[in-house]
C-alpha cells in the first residue's frame, strides 16, 4: 500500500493566517524565513540532482553546487526584460 502525505486545510490555513499576521504586526512567525529556506533548498536540490542526472554536493556557504556548472544553472531562471534579480 502507498502512502500518500496530506496536508491538514486546518494547519494550511494556519500557517498562511500566522504569516500574514506577522505582516502586519512585524512579529516573528511560528516558522521563521531561514527555516522554510533551508527546508525549500533540501527538495530544490534534489529537483536539480534528478534534471542534471548527477550526484551533487552542496556548498552551503556559496550556496552553490560544488563544481558542476551545469547543476548550478539549474538554480535559478532567466528573466524576460525588464525584469532582474538585485
Amino acid at each position: 500500500m502507498k502512502r500518500r502525505y496530506v496536508v491538514d486545510e486546518k494547519v494550511r490555513a494556519a500557517h498562511a493566517r500566522n504569516f500574514l499576521d506577522c505582516v502586519k504586526s512585524r512579529q516573528q512567525p511560528v516558522e521563521n524565513l531561514e527555516v522554510g529556506h533551508h527546508v525549500t533548498a533540501v527538495s530544490q536540490l534534489g529537483n536539480v540532482a534528478l534534471r542534471s542526472k548527477s550526484r551533487i554536493e552542496w556548498d552551503a556557504a556559496a550556496e552553490r553546487v560544488a563544481g558542476n556548472d551545469a547543476a548550478n544553472a539549474l538554480l535559478f531562471r532567466s528573466y524576460r526584460a525588464p525584469w532582474k534579480l538585485a
